[in-house]
């Protein structure tokens, strides 16, 4: 089957989800995957099939190639895409990340909702992007203390600044409980060293509330999930 006519067929497989079409793109991937088809559905018009597309990607291509397709997608103009690739880069290639920082950074002046600004302002923090600090100090600014992005971006500043000892040592211990969910945030997500485990087990262990305790042991079990 020519690439374009294979290439729509899987399109309109993902655009339109049944338990058949899952049966049919789940044979694509086992069987009849092949790159220039996937090649074909990373540049479609619809995020939802380049979004699909990445995963793909993933099975078929070399490990340097899939790299260069999640560097393209990072700065797909559909944030759940560059989202998704972002985060695939960390695993993958990270130092492709470090000359994307301020395209990362601009994306907190924009309009996109809040939630998807916490993901943008942890990647930073992921990156150490010492950079952006200028630009995370404008976002709070704008935002009242209670929000949650107004806590994130407490906590990532205080990462940026201060540094990862700082950041445990709050979290050990419990010095800052208005930002205790996000500080255990910050020790699975972006830390995720052994130092940020032993200190959410000392969290576990001597928080004087159920909530933190809570907080740190659903976080301690987020890091020992297998990636």
């Amino acid at each position: 089957m020519p690439k374009d006519n294979e290439a729509a067929r899987i399109a309109a497989l993902i655009q339109l989800p049944s338990q058949e079409a899952d049966r049919e793109l789940a044979n694509f991937l086992v069987h009849g995957g092949r790159n220039d088809v996937v090649a074909r559905l990373l540049q479609w018009e619809d995020p939802a099939v380049r979004f699909w597309a990445i995963s793909a990607a993933e099975r078929f291509y070399p490990r340097s190639e899939y790299a260069k397709v999640l560097e393209r997608a990072a700065r797909d103009p559909d944030d759940d895409v560059s989202a998704d690739a972002i985060d695939r880069l960390f695993n993958v290639a990270p130092e492709r990340l470090k000359r994307m920082s301020r395209s990362i950074a601009s994306k907190l002046s924009s309009d996109i909702p809040s939630l998807e600004k916490v993901f943008w302002l942890l990647s930073l923090a992921r990156l150490r992007a010492l950079n952006a600090i200028p630009q995370i100090e404008a976002l709070r600014a704008t935002e009242e203390a209670w929000t949650k992005l107004a806590r994130v971006a407490d906590v990532v500043l205080q990462y940026l600044n201060l540094g990862e000892a700082d950041v445990l040592d709050a979290l050990e211990s419990h010095r800052d409980h208005a930002h205790m969910e996000e500080l255990c945030t910050l020790a699975w997500f972006v830390i995720g060293s052994d130092a940020a485990r032993s200190a959410l087990k000392q969290c576990i262990a001597s928080a004087p509330d159920e909530e933190c305790r809570r907080e740190c042991q659903f976080s301690l079990e987020k890091m020992n999930e297998p990636p």
